[in-house]
C-alpha cells in the first residue's frame, strides 16, 4: 500500500500559511485604525498664509457670546498685566509637566503678538498683515487683512500686525456682542467682530511709519486704551496715548506725553488699568525726563509722573557715574486732562 505523506503535508502547510497571512492582515489593519486619527490629530499644520483677502464673512450685526472662566482675554490676562487666571484648573502642576506639542501654524511673517483665547478660539497677529482666529484643532477661522507698514528706511523695512488683541463683551446697538480689539498694521485702530472678523467699526490713529501701534489694547468701563508711537523711530513722534469709545471708535481723549512742539516718549508697551483706584499706568521710552504718568482713566489728568534712570559709565574726569535716560512712568486717575490741556 502506498502511502502519499509529501501531498499532505504541502496541503496542510498552505492551510496555515493562509490562517497565518489573513491574521497579519486583520494585526494591521486594526493598528491602522488605532494609530492613524491620533497621528493625524498631531502632526504639524502645512496652513499657509491666506491670500490678502479677508476669509470672514461681513456681519453688519455683531455675534453674541458667553464668557468662559479660563479665558485669557488680552495682553497678560487682564487689564493688571498679572500674567495670571486664578480660574485656570485644566493646567495645573500636575498637569503642565506632560504638555506636549499638538500642532504649530505657518503664517506668511513673524508672529510677534502673544496668542490670547476666548470661548475656544485663539487670535493672533502677524507681520504679514492679517489678524487670525484659529480653533483649537488649529483650523483657521478667520483671516482679516489690518494692513502693513513698508519702508526701506525704516527696520524693520516691513511689518504688520504686532499688538496683542484684547477680546471683550461690548454692548453695540443694543446687542452684547464679542469684539476684537486690535491695532493694525497701518496707522489704524480696529474693533472686529470676534467671532466672524469683520470690521465693526475702524480709526486711524495717525500715517505709517510715522505712527505705528507696538502697544496693545486695555478695555475698561465701555472705553478702550491704546499707546501710539512710530515704526522704530522712523521718524521720532510725539508719543500718546488714546481713549477711544469701544462701541463706536470716535476718540474721547487723547494725552500727549510730551509738551505740544516736542517730540518722544513713544508708547511701545501696553497701558495698564488699578481697577480698584481708577488708574491708567503707562509707561514710555526715548524722550525727556518725565516719560512715564499714572492717568486718570475718565479726565485724563495726570496723577503723577516718574524718570526712569540707568546709570552710565563713569565721567572721564570725575568718576562719577552719569545717568541716562531709559524711560518715565506716569498715573491718571479718572483718564486724561493733561496740565497743559485735554488728553
Amino acid at each position: 500500500m502506498k502511502i502519499e505523506i509529501m501531498p499532505t503535508l504541502k496541503r496542510w502547510a498552505r492551510q496555515w500559511g493562509y490562517l497565518l497571512a489573513v491574521v497579519v492582515a486583520l494585526i494591521l489593519i486594526s493598528a491602522l485604525l488605532v494609530f492613524m486619527p491620533l497621528y493625524s490629530s498631531q502632526r504639524p499644520s502645512g496652513h499657509k498664509a491666506p491670500a490678502h483677502v479677508s476669509l470672514a464673512t461681513p456681519s453688519p450685526t455683531p455675534t453674541t457670546t458667553v464668557s468662559q472662566s479660563g479665558d485669557w482675554k488680552t495682553y497678560m490676562a487682564d487689564n493688571a498685566r498679572s500674567g495670571f487666571n486664578g480660574a485656570e484648573t485644566l493646567i495645573n502642576p500636575t498637569t503642565a509637566p506632560h504638555l506636549e506639542l499638538k500642532w504649530t501654524h505657518t503664517a506668511g511673517a513673524y508672529v510677534a503678538s502673544q496668542v490670547v483665547e476666548a470661548d475656544d478660539l485663539l487670535y493672533w497677529g502677524s507681520w504679514d498683515g492679517f489678524e487670525y482666529a484659529t480653533d483649537l484643532n488649529n483650523k483657521t477661522i478667520w483671516a482679516t487683512n489690518l494692513g502693513e507698514t513698508k519702508n526701506s528706511l525704516c527696520v524693520p523695512v516691513s511689518i504688520g500686525v504686532t499688538s496683542t488683541a484684547t477680546i471683550a463683551s461690548v454692548e453695540i446697538k443694543g446687542i452684547a456682542a464679542l469684539v476684537d480689539f486690535v491695532g493694525g498694521g497701518n496707522g489704524k485702530f480696529y474693533a472686529l467682530d470676534a467671532r466672524t472678523g469683520a470690521v465693526i467699526w475702524q480709526v486711524s490713529l495717525g500715517s505709517p511709519p510715522a505712527h505705528y501701534l507696538w502697544s496693545s489694547p486695555a478695555v475698561y468701563q465701555g472705553s478702550v486704551y491704546i499707546g501710539v508711537s512710530s515704526l522704530s523711530d522712523c521718524p521720532l513722534i510725539q508719543g500718546k496715548l488714546v481713549q477711544l469709545n469701544a462701541a463706536s471708535g470716535s476718540i474721547q481723549h487723547t494725552f500727549n506725553v510730551m509738551p505740544k512742539g516736542c517730540i518722544g516718549g513713544s508708547i511701545w508697551s501696553s497701558p495698564t488699568i488699578d481697577e480698584a483706584s481708577g488708574t491708567v499706568y503707562i509707561s514710555t521710552g526715548n524722550g525727556d525726563e518725565c516719560e512715564s504718568a499714572a492717568l486718570n482713566p475718565d479726565t485724563g489728568a495726570i496723577i503723577w509722573q516718574d524718570c526712569l534712570k540707568e546709570a552710565s559709565t563713569p565721567e572721564p574726569a570725575t568718576g562719577v557715574l552719569g545717568e541716562m535716560v531709559s524711560g518715565a512712568v506716569a498715573a491718571v486717575p479718572g483718564l486724561v486732562a493733561y496740565a497743559q490741556g485735554p488728553l
